[in-house]
């Protein structure tokens, strides 16, 4: 990894949801997901992506696979987590969702949306515990702070959850 730190968002608002995803749709090029898997998969390629918007970007998929790791953390429920190459209607399904909470499969839409740049982590979300991290230079703290969005270094402590249905 290049000088990127890990930092945390103070404030998980819709604005500033939209500008920080604003401003990582501009620099990745690649998008991941988590969607359910409830059920071993033969050949998990084959299967159908869930929800029906996801099967409409296949051709896109980069990577699929099952994982019980969920945002650095063991999870009791695997997931699948799907990587897409951040073509124009990737971006145009991402920006489909307009608020954070919406990416949540109670809400019939995939869950953690995270962006890469170069296989890099540029930014990841973790919905299970409601944590955003942005990986960013001194350079990326400075504009996302020109933009309204104050981040903070972890330290140690838990940065606070946004509202998750």
């Amino acid at each position: 990894m290049d000088d990127r730190r890990r930092y945390h968002p103070t404030d998980f608002g819709h604005l500033q949801w939209s500008r920080l995803l604003d401003f990582e749709l501009d620099r990745a090029d690649g998008f991941e997901c988590a969607i359910p898997y409830p059920y071993v998969a033969i050949d998990i390629w084959r299967t159908p992506l869930w929800p029906p918007q996801l099967e409409a970007l296949r051709a896109d998929m980069l990577d699929r696979y099952a994982t019980f790791v969920r945002g650095e953390r063991v999870a009791d429920q695997a997931a699948q987590v799907v990587r897409f190459r951040l073509t124009a209607r990737v971006a145009r399904f991402v920006r489909s969702v307009r608020s954070l909470e919406a990416w949540s499969w109670k809400h019939g839409l995939p869950e953690d949306p995270a962006f890469f740049l170069n296989d890099t982590p540029l930014l990841a979300t973790e919905s299970r515990h409601g944590r955003i991290t942005v990986f960013a230079s001194n350079d990326d703290v400075a504009t996302l702070s020109g933009a309204g969005i104050r981040l903070i270094e972890p330290l140690g402590v838990q940065a606070e959850p946004w509202p998750t249905p």
